[in-house]
């Protein structure tokens, strides 16, 4: 079974029987057991996944826990939020004899829009040596080398990039490649997002921040860009203002992505 377990508790030694106890790891002569829902449950393996978000006492409890039984850690580098992640796994490894499983390739993105993120990056690190307003916004280092060495598993379709001149304009060309898209796909399908110039200074924002800015009949793909980390379509279409067009050096455009 799947549980929360942001908050983990951990007890050694004797508990008392009548205890209603849920969400507890015991350890009790040399085993594992876990209460879940009133019973108390003998612990054959745990797959933690999200692992690079847990905080460093999460980590010193799951230490404990994987000395009991066998263990399997999920993460993702790139995904994580809360800390530096550079010394996420190594350390387990290095003391476990853990094998380390990597899966090079990428079924969340197609070779497509991998191709122009690596540019997209390439252009960043450029702008960030050269100013230091924009190198605020750079990438760290792992981000960049795990982005330039990715692999997609999916070809996918070609990327397009739609340019407008003004907002009636946009607006006009938003609604008819987003009812292209409609005809495809289901409307939780496709996302629609756009950059800023005030992007870096609003990432508190909800995820309705600018929606008031486009059209009604395309406001219920209208995601805030902020809030779109772990989420997935299967199809978009990404606003780029003048100021990211100008990073990019390409005229104002809709980027169109499947």
């Amino acid at each position: 079974f799947i549980d929360d377990i942001s908050q983990i508790k951990v007890h050694e030694g004797n508990i008392n029987s009548d205890a209603k106890i849920n969400g507890l790891f015991h350890i009790e002569n040399g085993n594992l057991y876990y209460y879940h829902n009133g019973r108390k449950l003998v612990v054959r393996h745990l797959l933690f996944d999200e692992y690079q978000d847990f905080r460093r006492g999460q980590i010193n409890i799951i230490k404990i826990l994987t000395q009991y039984t066998p263990f399997t850690l999920s993460f993702d580098y790139l995904q994580t939020i809360y800390r530096n992640v550079k010394n996420t796994v190594e350390e387990l490894v290095t003391k476990q004899n853990i094998e380390l499983i990597k899966l090079n390739y990428s079924y969340r993105i197609n070779s497509k829009i991998l191709e122009r993120l690596k540019y997209i990056v390439k252009i960043i690190r450029v702008i960030s040596n050269e100013s230091t307003r924009l190198g605020d916004l750079g990438l760290r280092e792992l981000e960049e080398e795990l982005i330039e060495n990715a692999k997609a598993a999916i070809t996918g379709s070609p990327i397009i990039l739609e340019s407008y001149e003004n907002e009636k304009q946009l607006d006009e060309k938003l609604n008819k490649e987003f009812i292209i898209l409609k005809n495809s796909y289901s409307v939780d399908e496709i996302v629609i997002t756009a950059f800023f110039n005030d992007l870096y200074k609003n990432l508190s924002e909800s995820e309705s921040y600018h929606a008031d800015d486009f059209s009604k009949s395309i406001r219920p793909c209208y995601k805030y860009v902020p809030t779109l980390k772990g989420k997935e379509f299967k199809a978009g279409l990404i606003v780029l203002d003048e100021t990211i067009c100008q990073m990019l050096n390409i005229n104002m455009s809709i980027f169109i992505g499947k």
